[in-house]
């Protein structure tokens, strides 16, 4: 193994035996050509480690830091890019140092030009962490997590154990940061939907279990029925139940205030596939009268897809699977003024499910995480960009799987949380700075979880609440995240 060093300043990378870098110099040795895999942004992978050091301008020598504290290197062709992803105000230089190892094609010396050394502005967001949020009133996952007019935010129904729907409902204060019980459901339900109306009032809808009967995803009891929570008298009604039964279905809410509902489990078993609730076409609105109507088919049959609202007010649909246990890359816009479904960009990376999906502040979605129908689980980010109708991908998260949210910030970066690797549930956490597309890792979770609720609220916290534990169990615990 050899090292390659560089400085600032210099134009060369060169690989060199073993050399002092406490003082920032190096000793004079002969260059040994070595070859060098790519660097991926906030991530070293391949064949590669490195050790990264700050040097302030007014501190001698060099300090050691870990890489995750704040700095990010990215290779693109013979480019370099160095960036320092911490909030500080001080000028400062970088010191890369590369493992590499040599050349089994042929010995070459590589050069990279320094291309950039930067410092974010200080209204970059930077969470300084959690905070303990105390405790739910019962442990859930699979629950939805909606954040009233007044801040609070309102938590419904969910999985107690795989396969045991509860009808508890709680609701959180952040002025005391403490939940407190309301009245329950009349009936349990988990997988449903959720959705803030324009008057204040909260739409559940559909639903059903996670397993029953032996069976995977949506069981036999899927749901039509809804509710109208009203936070004036803290109750539900009955509301007009949905056109078709549906569970694991997506929402969104449009510029009208109307909810669009796709896709999801319909509760009917396929021979061919008894174990697979068979996935739906076919889409619905709630209106403002209080009805639902139909409104087209998506051209692929999902669920455990994402939806995602458009700035001139359509919707993004991508990803998902279906009853044959096939994950689909592709994507499909719901025209909000035709009220039809059309053909989308499909992802550049791989096909996925029970992705992270959030809409940034300048209009681009991000896709984040997942995992592939009988293959794995999944790190790669990719972002659409609507103007020009492209996806492009991004640095990858360091862990990451099914089961995680992306929550945009007030900041309108976005904060990545936690999910479920196959092997554990995930404490990372990292923001994705949207003014240079990097990732900055932050204090991780006290408890790893997937299947949670992140809700931003309206001071600029993040709430997040319950989620699945590795052992199969439920979570009552809660964290803060948070904000600067």
């Amino acid at each position: 193994m050899r090292n390659c060093q560089l400085l600032i300043g210099c134009l060369l990378v060169a690989c060199t035996g073993p050399a002092n870098a406490i003082d920032g110099n190096v000793s004079p040795v002969a260059a040994v050509p070595c070859e060098l895999a790519e660097v991926a942004q906030t991530r070293l992978d391949g064949t590669m480690s490195a050790s990264i050091s700050l040097m302030p301008n007014d501190t001698q020598g060099v300090i050691s830091i870990e890489e995750s504290v704040g700095l990010s290197a990215s290779i693109a062709g013979t480019q370099l890019t160095v960036a320092s992803l911490a909030n500080e105000s001080t000028s400062r230089s970088v010191e890369l140092l590369i493992t590499c190892s040599e050349s089994r094609h042929g010995h070459r010396t590589v050069n990279f030009d320094v291309h950039a050394v930067t410092v974010p502005d200080a209204g970059a967001a930077n969470p300084t962490g959690f905070v303990n949020a105390g405790t739910l009133v019962e442990g859930r996952f699979f629950h939805t997590a909606t954040r009233l007019l007044s801040g609070q935010v309102l938590i419904v129904g969910g999985e107690t154990a795989i396969g045991t729907p509860t009808a508890t409902v709680e609701l959180f204060d952040p002025a005391t940061n403490a939940f407190h019980a309301l009245a329950p459901l009349p009936t349990p339900r988990s997988h449903h939907i959720a959705a803030l109306l324009p008057s204040g009032k909260v739409l559940i809808a559909g639903g059903g279990r996670s397993s029953g009967n032996g069976r995977s995803y949506p069981s036999a009891d899927v749901t039509a029925s809804a509710l109208i929570f009203d936070p004036q008298s803290m109750t539900f009604t009955d509301a007009a139940p949905m056109l078709t039964a549906r569970s694991f279905a997506e929402s969104a809410s449009l510029p009208n205030g109307e909810v669009l509902v796709t896709g999801g489990g319909s509760g009917s078993f396929d021979a061919g596939n008894p174990l697979l609730a068979d996935a739906l076409f076919s889409a619905e609105i709630y209106g403002l009268d209080g009805g639902w109507r139909p409104t087209g088919s998506m051209s692929t049959s999902r669920y455990f897809h994402s939806m995602s609202s458009l700035p001139n007010g359509d919707v993004l649909i991508v990803a998902g699977a279906n009853e044959s246990n096939f994950s689909f890359k592709t994507s499909e816009r719901y025209e909000v003024d035709s009220g039809v479904f059309v053909s989308g960009v499909s992802l550049n990376t791989q096909d996925r499910f029970r992705h992270a999906a959030a809409a940034m502040a300048d209009g681009r979605i991000m896709i984040a995480a997942g995992k592939r129908a009988n293959i794995g689980f999944l790190r790669n980010v990719e972002v659409f960009t609507p103007s020009s109708d492209s996806w492009r991908t991004v640095g990858p998260v360091p862990t990451g799987g099914n089961g995680a949210t992306l929550t945009p910030l007030q900041s309108g970066d976005l904060l990545f949380i936690g999910g479920f690797d196959n092997i554990t549930d995930v404490q990372d956490a990292l923001v994705f700075n949207a003014k240079n597309d990097t990732w900055v890792p932050i204090q991780s979770l006290a408890v790893g979880r997937s299947v949670h609720t992140a809700t931003l609220l309206l001071d600029g916290r993040v709430l997040i609440a319950g989620g699945l534990a590795v052992d199969g169990s439920a979570l009552n615990s809660a964290e803060l995240a948070v904000v600067k």
